[in-house]
C-alpha cells in the first residue's frame, strides 16, 4: 500500500541510493540526518526544468556535467542520461562528492579525473494536458526553454512561484 490507506502504491520509483557516514538520534528522536546521500534517477524523472521554477542561481558545469546548487547542502548533477541528487548535512561534501563520482555504465567504471560529461539530448515527454518547459542539453547551457502540451509547442507561461523565489522568467 501506499501514503494513501486504501489505495495501492503503483507509481514505479526508479532510484538508487547510496548512503555514506554515520549519524546519532538526538535525545527523544527516532532517526537523524545522514552525513551524505546520493541517489540516481533517469534523466527524465528529475529533468533541469522541474527545478527551474525555484531556482535561486544559476547553472554552473563541474567536470562537463550540468550542475544546479541548492544551498550549501543541495546539489542537482545532470550527466549522460541520469539525474544525481545529492544532499549532505556536512560542509564542504557536496564539492568533495560530486569530485568523486564515478560512472557505471559501460565497459569499466570511470574514475574520479575523468570528466562526467553532459546531458545527453533527451526530450522528456510531457505528461497529457501539463504544460511542461523541455530543455534540450545544448539549449540548457544558453537557458532557453521551450514549453510543450501533448508534444505541440506553446508559448511559456510565466512560473508563479512561492513569495521571493525567483524563476528563470522573473526579471
Amino acid at each position: 500500500e501506499g501514503a494513501f490507506p486504501g489505495k495501492p502504491y503503483n507509481h514505479p520509483w526508479h532510484e538508487v541510493r547510496f548512503i555514506y557516514g554515520t549519524c546519532t538520534a538526538s535525545p527523544g528522536q527516532s532517526s537523524c540526518p545522514v552525513p551524505l546521500s546520493i541517489a540516481v534517477r533517469p534523466y527524465c524523472e528529475v529533468p533541469p526544468e522541474i527545478v527551474a521554477g525555484v531556482w535561486t542561481g544559476s547553472l554552473e558545469e563541474i567536470r562537463g556535467a550540468l550542475v544546479h546548487r541548492m544551498g550549501r547542502s543541495q546539489m542537482q548533477v545532470w550527466t549522460t542520461n541520469v539525474s544525481i541528487s545529492i544532499n549532505t548535512t556536512e560542509e564542504g561534501l557536496l564539492d568533495e562528492a560530486v569530485q568523486n563520482l564515478v560512472r557505471l555504465n559501460g565497459d569499466k567504471p570511470s574514475s574520479p579525473e575523468e570528466p562526467l560529461g553532459p546531458p545527453d539530448e533527451i526530450e522528456c515527454p510531457p505528461q497529457p494536458g501539463m504544460i511542461m518547459p523541455i530543455m534540450r542539453s545544448e539549449a540548457i547551457m544558453e537557458t532557453t526553454t521551450e514549453c510543450y502540451r501533448s508534444g505541440t509547442p506553446i508559448p511559456c507561461p510565466n512560473v508563479t512561484p512561492s513569495p521571493g523565489v525567483p524563476t528563470p522568467n522573473s526579471p
